[in-house]
């Protein structure tokens, strides 16, 4: 969803009608042209890509139909702007901070699903009215892009602990852009979205399938303050295990979720810098990480590196064999870091914590195909100390 949404016009001005128009009583046809249902979503899909954002809007102000075909693709991927942040609270009941239990469920255990009816009828019996329709809408986000300058900790807590019945609480994948990581000034989301404070002394646990598993990537220059966001990341979910135990049982605290958020990371190279700076950039960075923190068991997922890193020319061939070069390569300038000072056991114990990733879109900043769905076998991650 971006600023593009009230800016466009309609779909070349055509009313086009699916095949579930109302027959002419005359020759009990269609009145109009028809499409099937498949070509529409397959239109839809394919302006989603493009995101063709306005027109996606447009359509699905003609019926009931269209309506239903294109608000699950045009609310999947959400990008918050300066130009929409202060917008997107409008139309949600920010009333209502939690959900409706079901009237057979124990009290203070959420067992709210994807397909629990709490969202539409429960509410409209609880509140005697109708759930805004926004609310609706963005039950089907699963990636939220970051495009303001936000606290990274802070706005992962926030989106990780949301239960699915929030809004926003079935985002998979959140994004943090060029201009979404701050370092100094952030906005806070509670400020941009609707609230997500859990009722005090109402939900304790929650059904484990109900549980949901982040992947967060991070689009970045190479900072060294990034190591203490990531310190604190690391500290919180170690904090979430010791507080609610790590091993689970036929429920789950809400906010256990935050323990089980996955950081992955995808440096952006200045144009303006040599290979060769910037391969020595990426290997102090990595030095300077494994110095300040002391989380062995937490590995370091980096996106694209050989495309970062090695010459276009050098990246012809095996899939393996050029992350094996590129892997090689940044080895050798961690080894010739000053830090470093060639410790050969030193070299492999801070490369031996990097794993290589492909993004899932390539080089893309802005992911733009459906989110893979995240693992609901949760990774097992230790105590530390």
């Amino acid at each position: 969803m971006s600023s593009e949404l009230t800016s466009s016009p309609t779909l070349d001005n055509i009313p086009i009608e699916t095949s579930s128009t109302t027959p002419d009583p005359d020759n009990e046809k269609p009145s109009g042209p028809t499409l099937p249902i498949e070509i529409i979503s397959k239109i839809v899909t394919y302006l989603q890509h493009d995101r063709k954002y306005a027109t996606l809007a447009s359509m699905a102000l003609a019926n009931s139909t269209f309506y239903d075909l294109v608000i699950p693709k045009l609310y999947e991927t959400i990008t918050i702007t300066k130009t929409n942040m202060l917008k997107l609270k409008y139309g949600h009941d920010t009333q209502v901070a939690g959900h409706f239990p079901r009237p057979t469920q124990e009290h203070g255990v959420c067992t709210d699903d994807a397909d629990c009816p709490s969202s539409v009828e429960t509410y409209r019996s609880h509140s005697n009215k109708e759930q805004p329709r926004k609310d609706r809408a963005v039950r089907y986000c699963r990636r939220l892009i970051i495009d303001v300058p936000m606290s990274l900790v802070k706005t992962i807590e926030n989106l990780a602990c949301r239960l699915p019945c929030q809004p926003y609480g079935r985002v998979e994948e959140i994004v943090f852009n060029l201009q979404g990581i701050s370092y100094v000034y952030a906005y806070s989301l509670d400020t941009v979205l609707p609230p997500s404070d859990l009722p005090v002394g109402r939900i304790r646990t929650m059904d484990q399938q109900l549980f949901r598993s982040r992947r967060v990537v991070i689009h970045t220059p190479i900072d060294l303050r990034l190591s203490y966001q990531i310190r604190e990341f690391h500290r919180l979910q170690l904090r979430q295990l010791s507080l609610r135990g790590e091993h689970l049982g036929a429920s789950v605290a809400p906010y256990l979720s935050f323990a089980y958020a996955t950081v992955k990371i995808r440096f952006a190279s200045d144009p303006t810098t040599p290979d060769q700076k910037f391969r020595a950039q990426l290997a102090a960075w990595l030095v300077h990480d494994f110095e300040e923190g002391d989380w062995e068991d937490f590995r370091i997922q980096l996106l694209d590196i050989p495309s970062l890193i090695t010459p276009e020319r050098h990246r012809q061939g095996r899939k393996e064999d050029v992350t094996r070069a590129s892997r090689k390569m940044l080895s050798a300038h961690v080894h010739h870091n000053p830090r470093v000072q060639r410790n050969s056991d030193l070299t492999a114990a801070i490369m031996d914590r990097i794993d290589f990733e492909d993004s899932e879109d390539g080089e893309g900043e802005y992911p733009v195909l459906k989110p893979r769905p995240v693992s609901h076998t949760l990774p097992r991650i230790k105590h530390g100390g």
